[in-house]
């Protein structure tokens, strides 16, 4: 069952108030970063909010959040190598273009195989199969994107 983001505002609210009962405080702007980076998903936020939680008092600034994604990629890190082992080079290499683009509407399209150095638009397609079946890649009304927000970060990080 797939849950439709909470409206920012509301999202904002309810985290503050987590905040400013343990005599601290959460940027609105910084709020809005995070909550923009990952479309509004709960089970994100809430993973990156539930850090900084541990982490920090006042969240004023968005590098806090930068450190807080960054010890989750840590933790993830042994998972996400242990998916790209199971994946084939060409695979790995459709999964990694995504990732750099975010989001792509035409994966067999030339300008994003040529970008990307991919092989032709059959082994593409191929591969899509492979990794839609897998759930690591979702086509959404905008176009392809990698499944979990974290290995796409993780996939930016490690290879981009």
């Amino acid at each position: 069952m797939t849950l439709q983001p909470l409206h920012e505002e509301i999202y904002y609210d309810f985290a503050s108030r987590w905040f400013e009962a343990k005599k601290g405080s959460f940027n609105e702007e910084v709020f809005h970063q995070l909550y923009t980076l990952f479309d509004g998903y709960t089970w994100y936020l809430q993973s990156v909010l539930n850090r900084l939680y541990e982490m920090e008092c006042h969240v004023t600034d968005y590098q806090q959040v930068r450190e807080a994604i960054l010890t989750i990629l840590k933790d993830r890190s042994s998972q996400y190598e242990m998916v790209m082992t199971f994946l084939t080079d060409n695979q790995r290499s459709v999964l990694k273009a995504i990732a750099k683009d975010n989001c792509v509407a035409q994966l067999q399209a030339n300008d994003f195989i040529r970008k990307h150095e991919l092989p032709s638009a059959s082994s593409i397609k191929k591969a899509l199969t492979v990794l839609m079946d897998k759930d690591l890649v979702y086509q959404t009304t905008k176009g392809y994107i990698v499944y979990d927000r974290f290995l796409n970060l993780w996939l930016k990080r490690t290879f981009c």
